[in-house]
């Protein structure tokens, strides 16, 4: 999983191939806890 982006303790990332799913860009959190889009 390429790490685009860390910053403030988040790491911004993505995966090369998720299948079905539309590009997207996961978020973690420095303990390790995902965050999630409302959209």
């Amino acid at each position: 999983m390429p790490t685009i982006l860390r910053k403030n303790g988040f790491r911004f990332f993505f995966y090369s191939n998720e299948g079905e799913e539309p590009a997207h860009i996961h978020v973690v959190g420095r303990n390790g806890e995902w965050h999630e889009s409302n959209s």
